[in-house]
C-alpha cells in the first residue's frame, strides 16, 4: 500500500467511524478515537506484510 492509499485509507475509516478528520490539526480529538483510526490502519498494515511474507515463501519453497 503506497504512502497515498494509507493517507486515503485513514481518512476511509475515520468517516466509517463518525470521527471527524481533516487535513491539518487535528488536536481536538481523542486518544480514544486517534487509537481506533490507527489500530485499523496498523492491522491491515501487518496483514498485507504477513500475505505478502507467505506469498514470497511459497514462492522459493522446493515443489
Amino acid at each position: 500500500m503506497t504512502n497515498q492509499q494509507e493517507h486515503r485509507r485513514k481518512f476511509e475509516i475515520a468517516h466509517e467511524l463518525g470521527i471527524p478528520l481533516h487535513e491539518g490539526n487535528n488536536g481536538e480529538l481523542t486518544s480514544k478515537q486517534a487509537g481506533k483510526i490507527g489500530g485499523r490502519i496498523g492491522g491491515n498494515i501487518v496483514k498485507e506484510m504477513i500475505k505478502q511474507s507467505e506469498e514470497q515463501l511459497k514462492n522459493h519453497l522446493p515443489k
